[in-house]
């Protein structure tokens, strides 16, 4: 691969000023498919809105370290809305709408954010008996195109004004902005991640460090990217650790992400634009292979009945058991008739399907198996930033974990036991004064065989 631009960067707002140096302006940076619609984003139109949106945040006061909220669903504004609250000192606090209201109401006590930035009107509405609890110290930023419904007041602004003054303070403030850029360093905190799946809310806090050893583990782990190459980006941005795979490190990488808005676009944007991997979550495979069975036209029970002939086969045969003839009779129906035009109609084109994280199931992995499209698993927490552990891209090894990623260390686990895990991209400690003490218990249950990392149920 090609020396990256962003190889001695210290901080993420560095990343994308060394890819931004290297690109042409003018060329498309991602594209957003919203149903049958692509909108693309230059390079030249995202950097405005995070020097404006920047301007804007230090020239209202936000401070170093101080928090800001976005909500949004899966926008391009995610990304503006990142690097610019990176770039100003601040640390990310990004929610998706899954949480509950007793949920988001003891985030934003225990986070206290200075800003809340929303990329659509829709996430006002629905959050802004929340805001209005923080009205009195903390400043609320959305995008919207229906100027009547929102009003703009002394704690409301509109992304559009937003912008507009922020032009003017990045042309008076250069010093001021120097001297913020200046102050970043390694290990300030970057974001704070809430699991929602958890008893009991805790944040992670990541630094711009752990965050930035994340993206160069997984930059050396994959295989030779073309750049240019399309990556179809079924993750939420919504989900930080999610942002920074599914865009941060396809635009580090010189490709071109595409971000759905929902899953039941992936049909139109793999015809569309041909993407040559899909980065994706266990959840929202699952998803996917619920939505291409509707769009398919196969019926639910005739779906259901060839997907459990093929995780029949593929058990027996990874277990060691004897497969039977008519085992493998039903296999191959289930194959040609079910899973092979399938992946004819909806993943045409595409080499490789990319999936990080906890919860893969091995009837998914059956199933894209089947589809005959390689599906590289790989493994990791909140701690850590995202994976740890990946399978081999060029021979992805079916309900294994893969190996640790460089720097990585893992406890023996050779007859079994917890899994312990230390990585550069480890989590510092829990918001607000928790440390971390490596190695991290994970509470896991997990062996190794042949060098390969398999959790055990």
């Amino acid at each position: 691969m090609a020396e990256r631009a962003w190889a001695t960067a210290q901080t993420l707002p560095q990343v994308w000023e060394a890819v931004y140096q290297r690109v042409t302006p003018e060329h498309t940076c991602l594209e957003i498919q919203d149903h049958d619609k692509l909108h693309p984003v230059s390079y030249r139109e995202l950097n405005a809105k995070i020097q404006c949106l920047t301007a804007y945040l230090v020239h209202q006061g936000l401070a170093k370290g101080d928090r800001v909220l976005i909500l949004s669903d899966n926008s391009p504004n995610y990304l503006a809305f990142d690097l610019a609250v990176l770039s100003a000192g601040g640390i990310g606090i990004t929610l998706s709408r899954q949480y509950s209201h007793a949920q988001l109401r003891a985030i934003l006590h225990d986070t206290q954010p200075r800003f809340a930035l929303l990329a659509s009107y829709a996430a006002y509405r629905q959050h802004a008996a929340f805001l209005d609890d923080l009205a009195g110290q903390m400043e609320t930023i959305c995008y919207t195109d229906r100027l009547d419904d929102l009003r703009e007041t002394d704690r409301v602004t509109t992304l559009a004004s937003a912008i507009e003054q922020g032009k003017t303070y990045w042309r008076t403030e250069t010093e001021r902005l120097a001297a913020v850029r200046a102050s970043l360093t390694p290990t300030d905190p970057a974001t704070v991640v809430y699991d929602r799946k958890r008893k009991s809310l805790v944040g992670v806090v990541h630094t711009h460090a752990t965050l930035l050893a994340q993206l160069r583990l997984m930059a050396e782990a994959l295989p030779n990217l073309s750049p240019g190459e399309t990556v179809l980006s079924v993750l939420s941005p919504s989900y930080p650790l999610q942002r920074y795979l599914g865009l941060y490190l396809p635009i580090a990488l010189g490709l071109k992400p595409i971000l759905l808005q929902t899953v039941r676009t992936a049909p139109q944007a793999i015809r569309t634009c041909k993407p040559t991997h899909v980065l994706a979550c266990p959840s929202l495979l699952q998803a996917l292979l619920r939505s291409w069975q509707q769009q398919s036209g196969i019926s639910l029970k005739r779906f259901r009945r060839a997907w459990a002939q093929v995780v029949a086969y593929q058990h027996r045969r990874l277990t060691g058991q004897k497969v039977a003839w008519l085992v493998g009779y039903r296999y191959n129906r289930a194959r040609s008739g079910v899973f092979a035009p399938l992946q004819r109609r909806f993943l045409p084109g595409v080499k490789t399907v990319w999936c990080y994280g906890e919860g893969l199931s091995a009837s998914v992995e059956h199933a894209f198996a089947a589809l005959q499209v390689p599906l590289v698993a790989g493994f990791g927490l909140i701690e850590t930033a995202g994976a740890f552990a990946l399978n081999d891209p060029a021979a992805p090894k079916l309900g294994a974990l893969g190996k640790p990623l460089p720097g990585v260390r893992l406890n023996d686990l050779t007859n079994g036991g917890e899994l312990k895990v230390t990585a550069p991209s480890l989590s510092p400690g829990y918001w607000p004064h928790a440390p971390i003490d490596p190695p991290l218990a994970t509470g896991k249950q997990a062996k190794t065989y042949n060098g390969l990392l398999y959790l055990e149920d």
